[in-house]
């Protein structure tokens, strides 16, 4: 009907034997197929999937679908919904999470990780090392002077200090 074709970005009154995997994206139709073929056989399903309109604009639907019979013949039921918004909020929101996180666990003046991020990864190399018997090892480093350099020069020279630690160590380090 013309809400199906509207929803799959077909221009009203165009005889589509199945307007959505029609105008699904060509990366999503084999996926399509076998969650189609799949909800045959199981009653019941959703998926979603993009579709793209003539002039190349992407949308994403959800198609849930369930299988019903009268004793003579089987039926598939659908409802398909536009949920492009919500999929671009949840990718935003996705990546500002993983933003969030390289934050929490990052030093925002040399960019290498901080002593959350240390902490996490000592607790786990110990686990480890317990669980599988592995050698382990652990340096630590000093800055000799670093509080006289700080406190003759400025937290500016301090700062560009353990800029160029971090560089230098990250050069030569894994």
């Amino acid at each position: 009907g013309p809400g199906l074709e509207q929803l799959a970005g077909l221009p009203a009154g165009r005889d589509a034997a199945d307007p959505l995997l029609e105008s699904a994206s060509l990366l999503d139709r084999r996926r399509i197929v076998e969650h189609r073929r799949q909800v045959l056989r199981d009653g019941r399903g959703e998926i979603e999937y993009r579709v793209v309109d003539p002039a190349g604009s992407q949308r994403w639907i959800s198609e849930r679908l369930w299988v019903r019979s009268d004793g003579e013949r089987t039926v598939v039921d659908g409802i398909a919904s536009n949920v492009t918004e919500r999929v671009l909020i949840t990718a935003e929101l996705a990546t500002a999470r993983d933003e969030a996180e390289r934050r929490a666990r990052t030093d925002p003046l040399t960019g290498v990780n901080n002593r959350l991020h240390f902490s996490e990864r000592l607790d786990a190399e110990i686990a480890r090392v317990r669980r599988d018997g592995h050698p382990f090892g652990l340096i630590l480093l000093d800055l000799d002077r670093f509080k006289q350099l700080n406190d003759r020069h400025g937290h500016l020279a301090g700062d560009r200090a353990l800029v160029a630690v971090a560089t230098r160590l990250g050069q030569r380090l894994r």
